[in-house]
């Protein structure tokens, strides 16, 4: 594996009003607080994000609010994926201008499997991004691309350097792509919200993508597994899947509550969808999940 990027980059929610309109502002308070958080980079937009939401316009001011936001503390990575590879040109020509220092970018959905055009779509980003590219390869409804073209991507593509592999088994997934990619490849990261971090990480893995409202306890896994204190890895580890359970089974939205109960976002209005409607039962669960962790919150 050649030198890259390693660490948490945690991925930034997109902020809307009851009206669903962009709150830019929040945006920017919300990746300084991500990045006080101990984050080692900061992404935008992914699914996540409710990046299928977005209006092109917002997309492209969003972009240097992220760089801006970030100040160079940190890696800003760009999310271009698009209905069309046209939009996807736009967004990464869009990175380069603000001063991002990556993009990543999934296959539209229903995209041909035929490597010819899978290959033409990201030398197209690459060549308007002019920066590393990440695949994100994370499956149904997406095309999930097989480990072996994933690596040929990266030996045929000069800046297609990265992978996010979510893949289903997403752990297996990395391993393959890891096996084979020698030196032609700059990094495997992972999803899944960094909950199968720890097998991951002993796999080899250079970074993973969470998308979560306790980044730094993520931050802290990862950190403490690779200065090697393993065994207090674990253990954290184990709180964390144990707050997962506690908000999980929620209604959807359930996780833009967490955001705001931390203060990282002041609404939890999902664009389309409106505010979820939590009970107090709901409520008591997630202040439980979130009580779990708090001895380890850093901001």
């Amino acid at each position: 594996m050649k030198d890259g990027w390693r660490g948490i980059m945690a991925i930034a929610a997109s902020p809307f009003d009851e009206r669903g309109d962009f709150l830019y502002a929040d945006l920017s308070r919300h990746v300084d607080w991500l990045i006080r958080a101990g984050s080692h980079g900061v992404v935008w937009p992914l699914g996540y994000s409710e990046f299928t939401t977005l209006a092109h316009e917002e997309r492209l001011r969003g972009t240097a609010v992220m760089v801006e936001a970030a100040a160079g503390r940190v890696p800003v990575l760009i999310g271009v994926s698009a209905p069309c590879t046209p939009d996807a040109v736009v967004y990464a020509r869009r990175a380069r201008e603000v001063g991002a220092d990556a993009v990543v970018a999934m296959l539209p959905q229903g995209f041909s499997k035929r490597y010819d055009m899978i290959r033409d779509y990201y030398q197209a980003v690459a060549d308007a991004a002019q920066l590393p590219v990440f695949i994100q390869n994370q499956g149904s409804p997406w095309a999930a691309l097989s480990a072996q073209t994933i690596v040929q991507l990266c030996r045929d593509i000069d800046l297609v350097q990265y992978v996010k592999e979510e893949k289903p088994p997403q752990t297996r997934s990395c391993q393959e792509i890891l096996d084979i990619c020698g030196d032609d490849m700059c990094g495997v990261m992972s999803g899944g919200g960094g909950f199968h971090l720890i097998p991951e990480m002993e796999r080899g893995i250079n970074g993973n993508f969470p998308g979560v409202p306790v980044v730094d306890v993520v931050v802290k896994i990862w950190d403490w597994w690779h200065a090697g204190r393993q065994a207090e890895a674990e253990r954290l580890s184990e709180l964390h899947a144990a707050y997962w359970r506690h908000w999980r089974g929620l209604p959807d939205g359930a996780r833009k509550v967490l955001l705001v109960m931390r203060g990282t976002i002041s609404t939890p209005h999902m664009r389309n969808k409106g505010s979820v409607e939590l009970d107090a039962i709901d409520r008591r669960e997630l202040e439980r999940g979130l009580a779990l962790l708090e001895p380890y919150f850093v901001v």
